[in-house]
């Protein structure tokens, strides 16, 4: 069997088309079989789809009504909500608590206007506009989105806001998987469906846990992205494409997110904190998440969220949301930072030698930003360390390169 493994020892072999998860299915297919082993972690990579579960559905009063708040926010008009609840305020009483029908009602028509705010079409600038009005707002004790503002560190002037998640609760849907290769992949990758044809419902899971979100200041970010030197090496990878990407119908599908300088400063932001929170609260790496808002024009975002999060209906301890505390998110932050201004495997590493064989990452490694591939939202894609802290020729193409020198109070 030495010779299995090898280019091309199937060839006279042709694939059925049988999908086993599927009864009675079969597809055309043309491919060359491959042998691989039965536990190797490339033979399935899920496509998840997560979102918050974010105000008006994280409120406590929404989450006892269940249906009946459905039933309330699909009527068209106040006054048709008004005769609804007058009808059922005898079957709902006891689900809104201490509130009078007048209060209920002002509850009501408040939560449908958040609500139509919120439907943009896009859960990230949703969520994203939740945590920039976050600072604002009264989180009652029932709250599973609960976001406390902080004064971001006077040493780190790039961020404008910082933010503990106190809790937080995620629903997470399987929509569907690849193999060998995850998305965006070497061509051909296909894309493989859970049914036969549309289904109404998604596998899914929810978790409730904590975390941290920054948001970078946009006046800082625009000038550094429009700097000649960032334009020109992020041009190296915004030439990264994958046109043969294959989705279930059979027609090509953009799944390359959006990239530019924005993206990989913050992806490999998030890399480094995510190493650092796990030295300073005690986290497993591969128990950290990462979450990235990035947007341009008229839904332009800049933020990130880090994450710890468990199936359990308590949550977590608390440990990683205590690290967004303004002083002790300024002294992992710039620690953060100067560990990545050299990398035990550079000169290679920062001339993008190392990731070599992965064409859509540049300066990254093992030892610097490579994190778990159950915490990366794009399998550890899409990185250049130079991003944070600049190159030895060219410190200016690192956003953070001034904190390398500056002395931390």
């Amino acid at each position: 069997m030495e010779s299995v493994f090898q280019p091309g020892a199937h060839k006279d072999c042709g694939c059925s088309g049988n999908r086993p998860w599927l009864i009675d299915a079969t597809e055309a297919c043309d491919q060359t079989p491959v042998t691989m082993q039965r536990g190797a972690s490339n033979l399935y990579f899920p496509r998840f789809d997560s979102a918050l579960v974010i105000p008006p559905w994280s409120e406590e009063v929404v989450r006892r009504l269940g249906y009946r708040w459905s039933e309330i926010e699909s009527i068209t008009t106040a006054e048709q909500r008004e005769q609804y609840i007058g009808m059922m305020w005898g079957q709902i009483q006891e689900d809104v608590g201490d509130l009078t029908k007048e209060l209920f009602l002002a509850f009501v028509e408040d939560k449908v206007a958040e609500s139509e705010r919120s439907r943009s079409g896009n859960l990230r600038w949703d969520e994203y506009q939740q945590f920039m009005v976050a600072a604002g707002r009264n989180f009652g004790a029932g709250d599973e989105f609960d976001v406390r503002s902080e004064t971001p560190p006077s040493e780190i002037p790039h961020l404008s806001q910082l933010m503990r998640v106190v809790s937080l609760r995620e629903i997470r849907a399987l929509k569907s998987f690849t193999r060998i290769e995850s998305l965006p992949g070497s061509p051909p990758v296909q894309v493989q469906p859970l049914a036969k044809s549309g289904i109404s419902w998604l596998p899914a899971i929810e978790v409730r846990g904590e975390g941290v979100f920054l948001a970078l200041d946009s006046a800082r970010l625009h000038a550094w992205e429009n700097l000649p030197a960032v334009v020109s090496r992020t041009e190296i990878l915004t030439t990264f494409s994958e046109s043969n990407v294959i989705n279930p119908d059979n027609e090509n599908m953009d799944v390359t997110p959006q990239l530019g300088a924005r993206y990989l400063l913050l992806h490999a932001l998030s890399h480094v904190l995510m190493r650092q929170l796990s030295l300073q609260c005690g986290y497993s790496s591969a128990s950290l998440r990462e979450m990235i808002y990035v947007g341009s024009g008229d839904r332009e975002m800049a933020g990130l969220m880090i994450y710890t999060s468990t199936s359990d209906s308590d949550g977590t301890l608390g440990g990683l949301q205590r690290q967004g505390e303004s002083k002790r998110f300024g002294e992992m932050f710039v620690e953060a930072i100067r560990s990545n201004e050299w990398c035990a495997s550079d000169p290679l590493c920062i001339k993008g030698l190392v990731s070599k064989s992965e064409s859509s990452s540049l300066a990254c490694c093992h030892s610097c930003l490579l994190a778990p591939e159950t915490s990366c939202q794009d399998f550890n894609r899409f990185l250049d360390r130079a991003m944070l802290v600049g190159t030895p020729e060219d410190r200016s193409i690192g956003f953070f390169s001034g904190l390398l020198t500056r002395e931390v109070e």
